[in-house]
């Protein structure tokens, strides 16, 4: 067996699913640099809902709306990335324990309400046709009326992904 296809076979075991562009080492490595941004911590353990939120930005917002045409229009993301967003956040996809060490993430079951604090939640992540820029969503229902979620657009640098900003945050 190759080395490619033994490491194939690997990723599949190690994650329980076929590899997937969405939760491929590179997803993770853009989830933990968004979780970063999102709750800087040194050695906590973040508890991650085992599943993404599937929640498409066109359905929570309009496709006419100035915030969703102001991102359109917003030279970092465009129509492009913002279109690819909301066709990947149509379903949840299962997370594995796939991330760098470097964030220390326990997965855990999760429904959400809104009078409940929970855990940190992820959305699925899209790219742009080069995969030099990406979107993903990170959020938290910290009790009845307290949450956060932060939009973030991530880019390829020479040096890996880095969080370039937040295109959208909310907070109440």
């Amino acid at each position: 067996m190759t080395r490619a296809v033994m490491l194939s076979v690997f990723i599949m075991v190690a994650c329980g699913h076929a590899p997937d562009p969405r939760t491929s080492s590179e997803a993770y490595e853009i989830y933990a640099t968004a979780l970063e941004a999102f709750a800087p911590t040194d050695s906590a353990v973040l508890r991650i809902a085992s599943q993404t939120q599937a929640s498409p930005l066109i359905s929570r917002v309009g496709d006419t709306s100035a915030l969703y045409l102001g991102i359109q229009r917003d030279t970092g993301v465009g129509p492009e990335l913002l279109r690819s967003y909301d066709r990947a956040n149509v379903k949840s996809i299962q997370l594995c324990n796939c991330f760098p060490k470097r964030v220390r993430v326990q997965l855990v079951s999760y429904t959400r309400r809104a009078d409940v604090a929970g855990p940190v939640e992820l959305s699925n992540i899209a790219f742009n046709s080069d995969r030099s820029r990406a979107l993903v969503e990170v959020s938290q229902i910290c009790g009845r009326l307290c949450s956060s979620s932060n939009l973030y657009l991530v880019v390829r640098r020479r040096n890996g992904w880095q969080v370039s900003r937040p295109v959208l945050s909310g907070a109440s």
